[in-house]
């Protein structure tokens, strides 16, 4: 409680303009723990490295690769400078996949038997979706599938520190409102892993009861980071804890 008085209060004096960085001003020591764990999964995914800031090519030099990530940022996200990552980033952060998804669950708890038959009858792809999002909204209540949007914030914020339109204290600035977020939801690395997975199962249409799936892989790759967890102390539990 006494950190979100004090992360409050300090951004209070930042829009008077009285200090220039939240991330200079809070010293926020957690930040990069936080994009460490956010980031691990789809860094060792793409044979990036979890264990930098940034997720790096494995072996290259911070700045010696970024025209890959400008390459990423554009083809994946269609962010083409420091002005489109910014407001995706903001925009995204709270207006993301979870709108769609909340929207759906509303209409999926309510649906009819008549409505089933038409979601049986438009195709797979279309009752796939309907039980997931049954599924998710049943399981998570109000917090939705909101690690999903927030996760990839935090992917956009440090590859944008790698494709060169942030430094390094710019980054953080546009993370700390999500840490915040993120700690005011869930209560651990496994919890809000879980939630980010199930977000990627529910976008990518993959039925979380089949093998072998990327839905699958993923989740492996989270139990093998967290075995090497305690020597690299990729999933810091300590960054959880709001009683500083």
């Amino acid at each position: 409680m006494k950190r979100k008085i004090v992360s409050i209060l300090l951004a209070a004096i930042i829009v008077l303009g009285l200090l220039p960085s939240l991330a200079l001003a809070q010293g926020y020591p957690d930040a990069e723990a936080w994009a460490l764990g956010c980031c691990a999964i789809i860094a060792e995914r793409n044979e990036l490295d979890p264990y930098e800031f940034g997720m790096p090519l494995k072996g290259a030099e911070i700045g010696t690769t970024s025209f890959l990530y400008v390459q990423l940022l554009s083809r994946d996200w269609n962010i083409n400078s420091r002005d489109d990552l910014i407001g995706t980033i903001e925009r995204m952060t709270d207006n993301g996949h979870n709108v769609e998804f909340a929207e759906l669950y509303k209409r999926a708890a309510a649906v009819t038997e008549k409505e089933l038959e038409i979601l049986v009858m438009l195709g797979d792809d279309f009752m796939l979706r309907h039980s997931l999002t049954k599924l998710f909204g049943d399981k998570w209540g109000d917090k939705q599938i909101k690690a999903w949007d927030w996760f990839r914030m935090i992917h956009l914020a440090s590859w944008g520190f790698s494709a060169g339109y942030l430094e390094r204290e710019e980054a953080y600035d546009l993370m700390i409102p999500i840490i915040e977020r993120l700690r005011a939801t869930f209560s651990s690395w496994d919890e809000a892993t879980d939630n980010y997975m199930d977000g990627y199962a529910w976008w990518s249409y993959t039925d979380v009861s089949e093998p072998d799936t990327e839905y699958q892989l993923r989740l492996q790759l989270y139990e093998e980071l967290k075995a090497r967890s305690p020597e690299h102390n990729l999933f810091d539990p300590a960054v959880w804890d709001d009683s500083e």
